[in-house]
C-alpha cells in the first residue's frame, strides 16, 4: 500500500468517524463540503471546521432536556435553544416549579434541528411511555412513587 492511498484511507475513515460520531453535523452542508473534500491538511481543516461550526450549532441547535433533582426524587423536560443558561435559571430559582428542587443536574439532553422538533420530544418524554423509556435508559434517576 503506498503512503498516498495510505493517507486517503486514513482521511475518508476519519472523517466517516467524525460524522457518526457527531451525527448531527450531517445537518450543515458546507461541513459535509469541508469532510468529502479532505484532499490535503486534514488535521488543519478539522481545526477550521471546529471555528466554524461552534456558532452554527448555537445558533441552529435546539434542545429538549431532562434535569433530575435529588431533593425531589423528581425530573423536569423541557426545551431549549441553550443548555447551559436554561440550566442557570432553573438552579438561579427562575422557574416556579424547579425553584424548590434545586440543585438541578442536567441528566439528558437531544439536539434537534428545529423548536418543534425539540416540542415533539418534550411531550413525548412527559408521556408515560417517555417516563419508562427515561426509567430504563436512567435507572439512577428514577422518580419516587
Amino acid at each position: 500500500m503506498s503512503t498516498n492511498s495510505f493517507r486517503e484511507n486514513s482521511r475518508s475513515s476519519a472523517s466517516l468517524l467524525l460524522l457518526n460520531c457527531f451525527p448531527f453535523l450531517r445537518i450543515f452542508p458546507v461541513i459535509q463540503r469541508i469532510l468529502e473534500g479532505c484532499e490535503s491538511g486534514f488535521g488543519q481543516r478539522l481545526i477550521r471546521l471546529r471555528r466554524r461550526i461552534g456558532g452554527l450549532i448555537k445558533a441552529a441547535m435546539f434542545w429538549t432536556y431532562v434535569l433530575w433533582s435529588d431533593k425531589l426524587g423528581k425530573r423536569y423536560v423541557g426545551p431549549s435553544s441553550s443548555i447551559d443558561e436554561r440550566l442557570q435559571q432553573h438552579n438561579a430559582g427562575m422557574n416556579k416549579f424547579t425553584k424548590g428542587g434545586r440543585p438541578w443536574i442536567l441528566m439528558h439532553r437531544e439536539a434537534f434541528k428545529s423548536s418543534t422538533e425539540a416540542r415533539k420530544r418534550e411531550n413525548f418524554l412527559k408521556s408515560g411511555a417517555g417516563r419508562k423509556w427515561l426509567d430504563l435508559n436512567f435507572p439512577v434517576y428514577k422518580q419516587k412513587k
